[in-house]
């Protein structure tokens, strides 16, 4: 019977499911909601996880028990130890097959940089950096939750393009385009009527926090300048993730640094400032290879590869990421 390898890539606004098989051949993909404990919980997330598989199975119309290898990328893996333990335990009753549960992060980077030595930073709905020296040694910076930290990321950009829209109206700062946007995107006939959609709509939904990027963008597009230094600000906190993921680790040479996640599509005003920050601290930035969902199905192939029972055909327990 043939076997296949799943890889998942959770993101803190939806998540990808890969079927592949075990020479890492896509064959399908399946794309649902979050799969953010921190946010939703664990019962909830382990409910869509399983539905995510039952759905990506069906689709190329495989088994779940021809399933030999899963491997997730989860968001807040590896912060807290009882919710990972539980994640884990509910995980393996379900399925028992090979689950290698790492961060959301972990996987970004093996589809960014193919598992070679060097740092990916995360800018989605949240932020972190994660990398790996040639010796293997790893490290990670950020990703301190949505609440006080996730410098960078779409959530803060949106946070910071709120208060904008608040100087904006008081003339703070000059009036650009963003404060046309915002009022007639929400239809306010007064300024002071954007608080209530803030506080009850947008802050308490980390989604509708990170949507709100997508104004700041537009605003940035129309050469609002104050929205352009956001993604210059942002481009500096995405920095000092990676720079302190490269002092805590002993590269041989100068370092290759990837951008993944949703705040790419403001790439032209976010990555001029990256990069040259980057080039000024020994490091520079490399296009990512593939998408993080494909990280995902990388680090289950290697978990094949090295599991003695693709040979014997006995069970060994999952390698430790």
């Amino acid at each position: 019977m043939s076997r296949y390898i799943i890889g998942i890539d959770g993101g803190g606004t939806k998540t990808i499911y890969a079927l592949a098989d075990e020479t890492g051949k896509i064959i399908q993909t399946y794309a649902a909601s979050s799969i953010s404990y921190h946010e939703y919980g664990i019962d909830t997330i382990i409910d869509r996880i399983k539905a995510g598989i039952r759905n990506v199975c069906a689709g190329a119309d495989i088994k779940e028990n021809q399933i030999r290898w899963i491997a997730a990328g989860i968001p807040c893996n590896g912060e807290n130890s009882s919710a990972d333990k539980q994640i884990k335990e509910k995980l393996q009753a379900y399925l028992s097959c090979r689950w290698i549960l790492v961060n959301d992060a972990v996987i970004g980077f093996y589809g960014a940089l193919g598992g070679k030595a060097g740092i990916n930073v995360v800018s989605g709905t949240g932020s972190i950096a994660y990398g790996e020296d040639e010796e293997g040694n790893t490290a990670r910076s950020g990703g301190w939750s949505d609440l006080v930290g996730d410098e960078g990321s779409c959530a803060w950009i949106g946070k910071k393009g709120m208060e904008l829209f608040f100087k904006e109206a008081d003339e703070r700062v000059q009036r650009g385009s963003l404060y046309t946007i915002v009022k007639e995107t929400y239809a306010l006939r007064n300024d002071m009527d954007f608080i209530p959609i803030a506080e009850q709509k947008i802050f308490p939904n980390r989604k509708e926090t990170a949507s709100f990027q997508k104004l700041v963008l537009k605003a940035a597009e129309q050469k609002d300048t104050e929205a352009q230094k956001l993604y210059e600000m942002a481009a500096h906190e995405l920095f000092l993730m990676a720079d302190s993921v490269r002092r805590q680790l002993q590269f041989a040479g100068d370092v290759p640094v990837s951008l993944t996640g949703g705040l790419r599509h403001a790439s032209a005003f976010v990555l001029p400032s990256f990069q040259k920050e980057l080039a000024a601290h020994h490091m520079y930035y490399q296009e990512p290879m593939k998408e993080p969902y494909e990280g995902a199905v990388i680090l289950g192939q290697q978990a094949a590869g090295a599991d003695p029972a693709s040979q014997s055909g006995k069970d060994s327990a999952p390698p430790a990421y």
